[in-house]
């Protein structure tokens, strides 16, 4: 993986089943609290907090700092978002970098060398500031699980199709361990809780 967080998430074509890690949360989150600076606690930030980056305005903030560094036409493996921070790895065919930045505006890349992979590289461009609340918005109003009730949002390619898509992980106890669409307008499907059939649309 070129990601610095431990992170492996597979999800086959539309109604197959993808398994969920419990590493995803702790590692990721653990290695990004671990970098912030000691006066903001990324990771007490909640999903409905004022400064929560799954507020349109707020991740707009954190996406323009790496945009700064970066260039708008930079190259992403995959981008994870938790309220309190975003994490990514921008990629160039001389090396890596992995970035975090937390919504206090905290921003610290660290470069490493490259590493080989196949996974197919996601445009900075195609990340908007506004899909995270409008998919959280969608959640809310389809499958009747509150902004509150979601834990991270993972932007990726499709490790199958290699299409882009937003993978949506809850806090435990809200009976749905994640949902996935390809942006707000499209296809919602959620991933219950001890699931025997995988991936259903909501409502279905």
């Amino acid at each position: 993986m070129r990601l610095v967080i431990a992170l492996i998430v597979w999800v086959a074509a539309v109604g197959a089943a993808a398994g969920l890690s419990s590493v995803v949360a702790k590692s990721a989150h653990t290695g990004a609290a671990a970098a912030s600076a000691a006066s903001f606690d990324a990771s007490a930030v909640k999903a409905t907090d004022a400064n929560s980056l799954f507020i349109a305005a707020n991740l707009e903030k954190a996406l323009a700092i790496v945009r700064r560094h970066y260039g708008a036409g930079a190259r992403i493996d995959r981008l994870v978002i938790y309220p309190g921070y975003l994490d990514t790895t921008i990629v160039t065919p001389g090396g890596e970098t992995d970035v975090y930045v937390n919504s206090a505006g905290a921003f610290e890349p660290t470069s490493t060398p490259a590493t080989s992979g196949s996974d197919p590289l996601i445009p900075l461009a195609k990340i908007k500031a506004g899909d995270p609340a409008a998919l959280a918005q969608r959640i809310a109003t389809d499958a009747q699980v509150p902004k509150s009730g979601l834990h991270y949002m993972i932007a990726d390619t499709d490790p199958v199709n290699h299409r882009f898509e937003w993978l949506i992980y809850t806090v435990p106890g809200t009976g749905v361990d994640y949902f996935h669409a390809s942006g707000p307008a499209g296809r919602l499907l959620e991933y219950r809780t001890n699931s025997t059939v995988g991936l259903q649309p909501v409502g279905g």
